[in-house]
């Protein structure tokens, strides 16, 4: 069995990490299996509770910082791993444990980054989220369908992050995991295995953050991160595809959300220089955004020609 680092942070976590517990407790059994919880300065009994699992088990460690959010958490959980890997868990969700222990036996020396499919849970409806299965292929090979923003996704190797200090922007609430994960492919040279199998249950409940409809500030970060990607020479794997899927991706938030003009015309003047330089990019995206909207509805399309006449 692989020696992995399993990174939950917590923050006023009660409620829910009980049930994500239950379903670690049988990674337990196995040594070279180590569960972390980071709490964020919860203000209710979650320390406590995660404190006395750490007493009951060897493998199960408990630490506590002031409040910085769940980058800072797993930035933490990250300087204190000892595993060859490291998996990120969020503490209202579950691991599907049957699947989990099937999915890291495929943990090799060959590869760098290991990712798998998710069931989304929500009220009494299930989706299972599929891959297209890969085994060991190159970033070059990487199908861009199977590209997921959420890092329980993915089983990361240690080194690949201390060797060049990679870490999560804590200046980021929304996009912390989508920059992540594209640097460290950026710094990556093992390969990529993909599995259409079902490790993880994302449950979305009312209210939680990512359930919100998309507000200036998650658009803005999302803009920030794609920016960083399509203007940084050091990401050269990212193809022309990925960059205009990224770009087709948040264009299509902007044009799908509920803005006055003004605040449209203040987000894409930031953002004009960016659009432009990178203009085969943006008109390949439009063009893919025209053609959706041609095949479902003629209204959406011209709806979207004259949204940019107006604010490009």
């Amino acid at each position: 069995m692989k020696s992995i680092s399993v990174i939950v942070p917590t923050y006023n976590s009660i409620k829910f990490v009980h049930r994500l517990f239950s379903t670690l407790m049988p990674l337990l059994n196995y040594s070279s299996i180590e569960v972390l919880f980071i709490d964020d300065g919860s203000s209710d009994s979650t320390f406590d509770l995660l404190s006395s699992w750490a007493l009951n088990y060897q493998n199960v460690y408990a630490f506590k910082k002031t409040n910085g959010g769940v980058s800072s958490s797993r930035n933490f959980g990250i300087s204190r791993a000892k595993g060859e890997w490291i998996y990120f868990v969020d503490s209202d969700d579950e691991v599907d444990f049957n699947n989990f222990i099937n999915i890291i036996k495929y943990l090799s020396s060959e590869i760098d980054l290991l990712q798998f499919s998710y069931t989304k849970l929500e009220d009494d409806r299930s989706q299972f989220i599929s891959l297209r299965q890969l085994n060991k292929v190159t970033l070059n090979h990487y199908n861009l369908k199977n590209f997921r923003n959420s890092v329980w996704c993915y089983i990361f190797r240690r080194q690949v992050i201390l060797d060049n200090n990679l870490q999560f922007n804590v200046s980021y609430k929304y996009a912390e995991d989508m920059d992540f994960i594209l640097r460290y492919m950026n710094f990556m040279n093992g390969k990529i295995t993909c599995l259409n199998v079902s490790g993880y249950n994302y449950i979305i409940r009312k209210g939680s953050v990512m359930s919100m409809d998309f507000d200036m500030l998650k658009i803005l970060q999302h803009w920030s991160v794609v920016e960083n990607i399509l203007t940084d020479s050091i990401i050269p794997f990212i193809s022309f595809r990925a960059n205009c899927n990224l770009l087709k991706f948040t264009i299509y938030r902007i044009y799908n959300s509920h803005y006055t003009e003004n605040e449209l015309k203040n987000l894409q003047k930031k953002y004009r220089k960016l659009l432009f330089v990178n203009k085969m990019f943006f008109l390949y995206s439009c063009l893919n955004i025209l053609l959706f909207f041609a095949l479902f509805s003629i209204k959406g399309s011209v709806k979207f020609v004259n949204f940019l006449k107006k604010y490009l």
